[in-house]
């Protein structure tokens, strides 16, 4: 079975996430599932991973990461 256009697009924002995250966790592979699946409150109380279902939402989730590395918690 192939992937939609859409399907293969949310995939790679998937994937980008959690190597993002990862990297956050200092490799840390659990540590970036759980964070990409729980609330976060920069992002309305929603989890990282609901905002990958469009691109708007994953550069959303790659600004907070960002912020999250520089130690900006807000």
């Amino acid at each position: 079975m192939r992937l939609s256009a859409a399907e293969s697009d949310r995939v790679y924002r998937i994937a980008a996430a959690f190597e993002d995250a990862v990297r956050l966790f200092e490799g840390d592979q659990a540590a970036a599932r759980a964070w990409l699946k729980a609330p976060a409150k920069a992002l309305g109380g929603q989890p990282p991973l609901e905002y990958l279902r469009t691109e708007t939402g994953a550069a959303e989730v790659r600004r907070l990461i960002g912020r999250l590395e520089q130690g900006v918690y807000t």
